[in-house]
């Protein structure tokens, strides 16, 4: 995609208001139809954020604050959308210290860092001071990369708004790392795929601020960041090292730092899962020379297929490797069920929004899956 030139300046700024306006609209009705705790996980992270911001680091689980992180407990409405929300009793607040349970103990810091600097704000609880953040920063990088797209061609924007399924527009309304992890990898979508004269600072400001969004916040993010540069290099015909050579310093900054905060903090976790992200730059070394064997003039289209054949049954023998690992050794239900639930999971990213859930109406599923062809 190339650059359309732009000769109103002051049409720029206009379109850039505009598009924060309409996200942020769209975004802030999602917080607003949402119930308290109704998104995923959404409470372990809100006391996970709290607790972070106090200087509470433990994985354990149990973290003392204020009561006033307390939500209404949405038992009464789970996984049944024909039950009304307000079911759910508002919580008496005394301002007393009470123990919070959290499944979020292992997530990286910064996310729940972010979340609990806004929840020490007066007046709103901390529940809405966070989605007010988090849904801030969703609108920005959103409404940044559609300017960016717009101004390669509308229907670069349009793919931007058809990627953004009702899954990830509840996301932005919650308060969970995955927010901060889906707005980034937006950002970062666009900014590799679009290519603009220059380059200027500000399209490579939001390649790096998309890879640091969704590097540092989920313990996977870095994985996805590399896989997701791997595929943009590939689809531009550029090499790592050209495009990292057109990186300004600034961009080459925040890019390096992040990923090596993230390389540090997944080798050091006591996860072992968590610890599978410090190899996410060998995501790139080998697709660098997956594309400079596959180029080679000595490789001939039988070569090519082998492969192909031969690294199928390689990554196949890794994932077995892998799930032998796990405490308990090799599960053959589990691997069945992980391949049989593909299906849910599709239809998860597209609609099943986070009031637990709740699956959007079904024609819905099958209208997006048209639009993608």
């Amino acid at each position: 995609m190339t650059e359309r030139s732009d000769s109103a300046p002051d049409r720029t700024a206009r379109t850039a208001v505009i598009l924060v306006a309409l996200v942020g609209g769209i975004v802030a009705c999602w917080m607003l139809l949402m119930p308290p705790g109704s998104g995923p996980d959404e409470a372990s992270h809100l006391v996970r954020s709290g607790a972070v911001i106090r200087g509470d680091f433990d994985d354990a689980g149990a973290y003392v604050l204020p009561d006033r992180y307390r939500i209404p407990e949405p038992g009464c409405y789970a996984f049944d959308p024909t039950i009304a929300a307000d079911c759910a009793d508002v919580p008496l607040r005394t301002g007393a210290d009470i123990v919070f349970k959290s499944r979020a103990g292992d997530y990286p810091v910064w996310s729940h860092a972010v979340y609990g600097v806004a929840g020490l704000a007066p007046g709103l609880a901390p529940l809405w001071w966070a989605r007010l953040a988090g849904a801030a920063v969703a609108t920005g990088l959103v409404a940044w990369a559609l300017r960016t797209s717009l101004r390669a061609r509308p229907l670069a924007a349009a793919a931007v708004l058809v990627g953004l399924t009702p899954m990830a527009w509840s996301v932005f309304a919650t308060v969970n790392p995955s927010l901060f992890a889906t707005a980034g990898a937006v950002a970062l979508w666009v900014g590799l795929l679009t290519r603009v004269s220059g380059p200027p600072a500000t399209h490579q400001l939001l390649v790096a601020i998309g890879w640091a969004a969704l590097a540092l916040s989920r313990r996977d993010g870095l994985i996805w960041a590399f896989i997701t540069l791997a595929i943009a290099l590939a689809a531009t015909d550029r090499t790592a090292i050209d495009w990292w050579r057109s990186l300004r310093l600034p961009a080459r900054v925040v890019i390096g730092l992040s990923t090596v905060v993230t390389v540090v903090w997944g080798a050091t976790s006591d996860a072992r899962t968590s610890r599978m992200v410090a190899l996410a730059p060998l995501i790139l070394v080998a697709s660098e020379t997956a594309r400079w064997w596959w180029a080679r003039p000595a490789t001939t289209g039988r070569v090519r297929y082998l492969g192909l054949a031969g690294g199928s049954v390689i990554g196949v023998a890794g994932l077995a490797v892998l799930l032998s690992r796990r405490p308990g050794g090799w599960d053959t239900a589990l691997a069945i069920d992980v391949i049989a639930q593909t299906d849910d999971n599709l239809v998860e990213a597209i609609g099943v929004l986070g009031w637990l859930d709740t699956l959007i109406p079904w024609f819905a599923v099958f209208l997006w899956m048209l639009l993608i062809g």
